[in-house]
């Protein structure tokens, strides 16, 4: 009880009533002022237990030595001095998403006395930049950059992420363009999309179409309202280029958010996710599974979201000129792929994985020139600057958008005019 006394003076709450809680041991204990009752859980990692609970809005994480949690999102960094690498806390009662290592499943009970179920998970700390670059001497077999085409395959690394398949792989990186790459991926990613990716990396998947698309569903998560707000600046940027909206494809839709937001009259979609092809079937997408399925010269307009960076490195140029092909005359095509450039820039603290392709602005304007497209835009939309790095292993040369270090890298395109 000294130990919870100690918490509960340094918390910040000192003078107001306090609330119980139950141990994993069934011990009652004294220890924060909360509007719900505390939620107990065990930081199985650490070897002793932690408190979550929350004021009248604010969520807040408790260890019997440490201090509360910020507000959802910010790092746990206790001033008692217990190491809990990228511990946080995410959302706000009743939505969970903390992020952990291990599942447990603890009761939260509020003030009439209902016991609700609370799923939290805790994790190490991520790892989201590469340990280091080694030169490459002389490569097993001869390599050629997939977006440049270059011969300047110069380094390597380990992958950015404790994640399996993808923690055990070695990225390569051209030291003309900034591309990194992983190489012969096509054999890890044959069943990963269709059966692993919405079960590790979209947890949505459980809730029925209708409800999902609904504005409600929308607005309780901060997760879908990104992805639809992704959508109409994606939508509105394509309009302001004089897109058309009849026949659209999303190569690589996921459930759809583009292909509903932008009410398109012929909706087609590429996913090869099967736990998507319900949302699919109820906003009346065709659907594809494989690339040589995509019909040539028929769409007004194809986005490519956060998806070309998902692709078996060596078959991006392929994968580039089908698409381009798949495009009318007047048609256009949108490319979104995050900042991938770990040759030049720090990318610590975001999700690398299960990324196998990495660009930098250079080499995803060189990708889509090399694959026959006509670039009309082109842009690094995210605002947030990135560091550089002090030891780049390539340095960007040309546009200004060729030298970006921000996120969000988008290029829109079309197919040449015929006889160019």
């Amino acid at each position: 009880m000294s130990r919870c006394a100690c918490l509960w003076r340094g918390s910040g709450f000192s003078g107001r009533a306090a609330t119980g809680l139950s141990s994993e041991t069934g011990k009652r204990l004294t220890i924060a002022p909360l509007a719900l009752s505390i939620v107990h859980g065990s930081f199985r990692s650490q070897g002793f237990p932690v408190f979550q609970g929350f004021t009248r809005s604010l969520p807040v994480l408790f260890c019997l030595r440490s201090f509360p949690l910020s507000p959802s999102y910010h790092q746990f960094a206790p001033p008692c001095g217990v190491p809990f690498p990228g511990a946080r806390m995410s959302g706000v009662w009743p939505r969970s998403g903390a992020l952990c290592q291990n599942d447990t499943v603890v009761r939260l009970q509020n003030r009439a006395g209902h016991e609700m179920s609370y799923e939290t998970r805790y994790r190490n700390k991520m790892k989201t930049e590469p340990h280091s670059f080694s030169p490459i001497r002389t490569l097993r077999k001869a390599r050629t950059c997939p977006a440049c085409g270059a011969d300047a395959i110069g380094f390597s690394s380990d992958y950015p992420s404790n994640v399996k398949p993808f923690s055990k792989k070695t990225l390569l990186y051209c030291t003309r363009c900034g591309l990194g790459h992983v190489p012969d991926s096509a054999r890890m990613l044959a069943d990963y999309y269709r059966e692993d990716y919405a079960k590790t990396n979209r947890k949505d998947r459980s809730v029925d179409p209708e409800t999902y698309f609904s504005e409600a569903h929308r607005e309780s998560s901060r997760g879908m309202k990104r992805y639809f707000n992704r959508a109409r600046a994606q939508i509105n940027r394509l309009k302001k280029h004089k897109g058309r909206f009849n026949r659209v494809l999303d190569f690589g839709s996921g459930p759809g958010y583009l292909l509903h937001t932008s009410q398109a009259v012929e909706p087609h979609a590429f996913e090869p996710d099967l736990e998507s092809k319900k949302y699919l079937d109820y906003i009346g997408a065709r659907q594809y599974q494989a690339l040589s399925e995509i019909p040539q010269n028929y769409f007004d307009v194809i986005v490519a979201s956060h998806s070309i960076e998902h692709l078996v490195a060596e078959e991006l140029i392929e994968t580039l000129r089908h698409l381009l092909g798949a495009l009318r005359a007047s048609g256009l095509m949108l490319i979104e792929v995050p900042q991938g450039g770990h040759s030049y820039l720090h990318l610590g603290g975001v999700r690398q994985d299960p990324h196998t392709l990495f660009f930098t602005p250079q080499a995803l304007v060189e990708a889509v020139e090399r694959a026959g497209g006509d670039i009309v835009f082109a842009d690094a939309v995210a605002k947030p600057l990135i560091p550089r790095r002090d030891t780049p292993i390539y340095t960007p040369v040309g546009s200004d958008f060729n030298k970006a270090n921000r996120g969000g890298l988008t290029v829109i395109c079309r197919r040449p005019p015929d006889g160019e």
